[in-house]
């Protein structure tokens, strides 16, 4: 019996060991595919538990009194839903996953930053990841306005979006996204 405590200690050791020395296992590209199947499923607490920017505002209160950090937590969260994860704002990234769609990842890389306009000026360097969204249908797709345009005489539904999301390369949390190209119907 004990032979066998001692055997069972020694694989968790070992088990945590390797676990710390490799990481979490994901991949930019799993991270990725994660933060999109939570937009596509308005899985928003899932998104916004992913964000880099919820992690930053958690580190802000780490001194705070335990009875007043659950406030805290469900006021940040509550902040990021309402600004970088809204489903209703139609310049959201939400907006563009809200409609039925399909998506693929075309690509990542590593980039730098440029520190001259940049939100995270402790990141360096961050993975970019490129996906296209395809809608079915016109009907639901999303209106260009203000997502690409702020010219309401110009609106029109669109067909293919292009984008881009960054991830810290540290944490793979998700930093932000951009828009590289799209089609109208």
């Amino acid at each position: 019996m004990k032979l066998f405590n001692i055997t069972k200690s020694v694989v968790l050791i070992f088990i945590v060991f390797i676990q710390i020395s490799c990481g979490n296992g994901d991949s930019v590209e799993e991270r990725a595919k994660m933060l999109f199947t939570s937009l596509q499923n308005l899985d928003i607490d899932d998104c916004v538990q992913m964000s880099y920017l919820y992690k930053a505002k958690l580190d802000t209160i780490q001194n705070e009194p335990q009875f007043k950090k659950n406030k805290l937590i469900a006021d940040i969260a509550l902040d990021i839903k309402k600004t970088t994860f809204n489903q209703y704002y139609n310049d959201s990234i939400v907006y563009i996953f809200r409609f039925p769609c399909q998506w693929k990842i075309l690509e990542s890389k590593i980039l730098s930053q440029d520190s001259s306009n940049s939100l995270f000026t402790t990141i360096s360097e961050f993975y970019r990841v490129f996906v296209v969204v395809n809608y079915n249908s016109i009907e639901n797709s999303p209106i260009s306005v203000p997502l690409i345009t702020e010219d309401t005489k110009s609106e029109y539904h669109i067909k293919e979006i292009i984008l881009h999301c960054d991830f810290d390369k540290e944490t793979m949390l998700f930093l932000g996204w951009g828009l590289d190209s799209h089609t109208g119907w």
